[in-house]
């Protein structure tokens, strides 16, 4: 039994769901495995990775066998990741939407705060490729050299 709230604050109750005669109700995939699901990148690995910013984690997931694997979990180093790219050696830079920043988590696994001073910093991208260690990190209205 649920229990909902219309925009008049007036609350009632919700039963099972029920179809009208001559249909029927059939729940096709299994619940979610992600929370909050929201940007998504394919990763230098191939697998598809998936930041979740209510679920304050980053997941990857391989299309070919459906194993999903935690790269940031929640309570960890990156906070409510909101998208994710990838330079040309495979660092991954997160948008942290709730806290402003961007961080970079290198591929031995080692994450720290690039900027910290992006007010609602939403979609990313890697900009200059092949720069070596002058990679640029592109976040809605930043700019910064690495």
């Amino acid at each position: 039994m649920l229990l909902q709230e219309g925009r008049d604050g007036a609350a009632w109750r919700v039963g099972s769901p029920s179809v009208a005669e001559g249909w029927h109700l059939e729940r096709l995939t299994p619940p979610s495995r992600l929370f909050g699901a929201n940007g998504l990148r394919t990763g230098p690995d191939g697998r598809i990775y998936i930041a979740q910013v209510t679920g304050s984690q980053i997941s990857a997931l391989d299309i070919g066998t459906g194993l999903l694997e935690t790269i940031s979990a929640k309570g960890g180093d990156i906070i409510a990741p909101d998208d994710v790219a990838f330079d040309p050696r495979g660092d991954l830079y997160a948008t942290e939407v709730m806290d402003g920043r961007v961080s970079v988590r290198s591929t031995d696994g080692h994450t720290r705060v690039l900027r910290g001073d992006v007010p609602s910093a939403n979609g990313i991208t890697v900009h200059r490729v092949g720069c070596s260690s002058a990679n640029v990190a592109r976040a809605e209205g930043f700019s910064s050299s690495i």
